[in-house]
């Protein structure tokens, strides 16, 4: 009964956030940015900014410890806010109050940035490795920006988002950033470098995929 009480006083706290939407854009900043209805037309899926386009359904879990359960969920990169759809509205959570996304379908879990002292950026990311040396993938958005020229009426009129990710690498709690080469590997492994680079060679593996990192933090463990 005190877990259903605690629940229901979450998603209270975060109507303040909220308004009644279909489609729409954001005029702002922040949670507390205006929700603006707009048509359909105006809406392009080129445009959006979320992890995921659809609507997925995800377990959050709160710095609290308490739990926000079985609603469709997007996480919109651009302005690191979770939109949760309800029956009837969508409603806004800021990330500095969210610990853990589990994502149902695909069993992904996002980590929120914050439990790093030292992460530069905000956000959340997933594990690919955990161990001496782990291995950290961050999505974000990079603005592509408009290359239209009127003069031909060529090229796209508005800005495009593209999905991306950022490598970093954390040893002693400490987050860097990693850029994903042979070079970059090797260096990270220095002291075994040699034995890490007859392996890659071997196994005839790619530095730049992310299946065949893992592989390689992998046999860096059991060296």
């Amino acid at each position: 009964m005190k877990r259903i009480i605690i629940f229901f006083l979450v998603l209270i706290s975060i109507q303040s956030y909220s308004q009644k939407v279909e489609v729409y854009k954001i005029g702002g900043h922040g949670v507390t940015s205006h929700l603006q209805l707009v048509t359909k037309e105006e809406k392009k899926d080129k445009l959006s900014v979320y992890y995921y386009n659809d609507w997925k359904m995800a377990r959050i879990v709160l710095f609290t410890g308490e739990e926000i359960r079985s609603y469709p969920v997007k996480y919109d990169l651009t302005r690191n806010i979770i939109e949760i759809k309800t029956e009837e509205e969508i409603k806004l959570l800021s990330i500095g109050r969210v610990n853990e996304i589990h994502w149902t379908a695909t069993g992904e879990v996002f980590y929120n940035t914050m439990i790093f002292d030292n992460f530069d950026e905000q956000g959340f990311f997933t594990k690919l490795h955990e161990g001496k040396i782990s291995l950290l993938k961050k999505p974000y958005m990079k603005v592509i920006e408009s290359n239209y020229v009127a003069e031909f009426d060529a090229g796209e009129e508005e800005d495009q988002y593209v999905k991306r990710f950022k490598y970093y690498y954390v040893i002693d709690n400490k987050v860097r950033e990693f850029k994903k080469s042979k070079r970059n590997v090797l260096k990270l492994f220095n002291d075994n470098s040699e034995q890490i680079k007859d392996y890659i060679s071997s196994k005839k593996l790619k530095c730049n995929n992310d299946i065949d990192l893992i592989k390689i933090f992998n046999y860096y463990e059991n060296l």
